[in-house]
């Protein structure tokens, strides 16, 4: 029976080799319908045994901006709902306020919708640079769904191998164990490819978003006030940070003070001491 099993995987072993070798031409060969958002249908649904196609290209794209607004907050609002009208959602966002007033925001936002979102962020606000880095992956998507199939293929043949097994124990413990190490490689394939997939399917957008500088004397009044409510929060900050040093320290202090003073009342009494055993001589 062992002599079996290992006729069987090294048929395995054959047939994925030869897989491997035809996946390239596999990927050359196959062509995709495009609808009219200009993306197949099997760049995301797939097929029925869950292998995603490969088209002529497949492309992430990383989308770098930087805007000038007049409110950044307001313009911050705004973003996001632009992301939500264009059906992106938003991945990371930071808001810092002060003095240096600006956001940054990470959308990923469809890829056909990816040319408008751009031409829309331009009316929150002046556009003061923009950069784009467009990576080709077709490769790596052909090679995921080469490896998932011979995965699949060899996951079949281990359960066939299982389901007519009649030797004993330790060949059918040994076949449970290669079928198991098949299976964890599968699902470690299918979620880098689920990942590879996502970026694929939606564009990386990061936006910079900085306040306009205004001299401060062209809007005396506001700015007076802008400066007194900084003031105000310094003072506060201040105060504050006192307390909590002496509240911190409050504690370590007294212990020192005590010892401090135990120190001070032996070192007086030795000198009283001193003084009375001088005397008596």
């Amino acid at each position: 029976m062992n002599r079996v099993i290992w006729l069987t995987i090294a048929s395995l072993l054959l047939t994925l080799s030869t897989s491997s070798l035809g996946c390239s031409k596999d990927g050359a060969d196959t062509s995709a319908f495009r609808g009219p958002d200009g993306m197949a249908p099997s760049d995301v649904a797939g097929d029925a045994q869950g292998t995603i196609g490969t088209s002529e290209r497949a492309e992430t794209v990383t989308v770098h901006t930087a805007l000038v607004v007049e409110e950044v907050r307001e313009a911050m609002g705004s973003l996001r709902e632009l992301v939500s009208q264009h059906r992106g959602y938003v991945q990371e966002a930071d808001f810092f306020d002060g003095d240096d007033r600006r956001a940054g925001l990470i959308a990923r936002v469809p890829a056909p919708e990816l040319a408008a979102f751009r031409k829309a962020l331009g009316e929150l606000g002046d556009v003061v640079s923009e950069a784009e880095k467009v990576d080709d992956v077709t490769e790596q998507r052909a090679d995921i769904g080469a490896r998932l199939r011979n995965a699949r293929a060899q996951e079949k043949r281990l359960l066939e191998l299982l389901s007519n097994q009649t030797g004993s124990l330790a060949d059918v413990l040994a076949v449970e164990e290669e079928l198991s190490r098949v299976r964890e490689s599968i699902e470690r394939i299918e979620a880098r490819q689920k990942t590879l997939e996502n970026e694929i399917a939606y564009a990386s957008v990061h936006v910079d978003i900085r306040a306009r500088y205004i001299a401060f004397w062209k809007h005396p009044r506001s700015s007076i006030a802008h400066a007194a409510r900084n003031g105000v929060r310094a003072a506060w900050s201040f105060l504050v940070g006192v307390v909590v040093v002496v509240v911190a320290a409050g504690p370590t202090a007294g212990v020192i003070a005590v010892l401090a003073f135990v120190v001070f009342l032996s070192v007086r009494f030795l000198i009283r001491l001193r003084k009375r055993v001088m005397a008596a001589w």
